[in-house]
């Protein structure tokens, strides 16, 4: 299996996800498979304020990983929901991994210490892949 990295995104607040446009973005490029594991944003889900500019997640992904965007993205999931989805994203054996998550912790209620420990949790899971 190839070496993994581990990119772990903390999203704190919705107003700060994904606020940007393909022109605008810095591109970079991931060398082999990017798995995407998150929330609805991961998905693709559009803000609904006509203010801001939004280019889905995924869409801006597509061009920096040339070999492929593994989404894993699930609508209204915490960082422990994505947590026990993590085998699945393990056995598709990515290259990259890109964790983003917190937004419905917050909106959940989920203490701080609980995503913390979930979002460690995540992270060691990653690295041990």
């Amino acid at each position: 299996m190839a070496t993994r990295r581990l990119c772990a995104l903390l999203v704190v607040m919705v107003v700060v996800c994904g606020v940007t446009t393909a022109a605008s973005a810095t591109p970079i490029v991931v060398n082999g498979r990017l798995a995407v594991l998150g929330d609805s944003i991961a998905t693709g889900v559009a803000s609904s304020n006509p203010l801001i500019t939004y280019t889905p997640f995924p869409t801006l992904l597509q061009a920096s990983a040339p070999d492929g965007v593994l989404n894993f993205g699930a609508n209204g999931e915490t960082c422990g929901d994505m947590l026990a989805r993590w085998p699945s994203v393990e056995a598709a054996g990515p290259d990259l991994v890109l964790i983003e998550c917190g937004t419905n912790d917050i909106v959940r209620g989920v203490t701080p210490g609980i995503f913390v420990d979930n979002l460690v949790a995540l992270i060691v899971a990653a690295r041990r892949a």
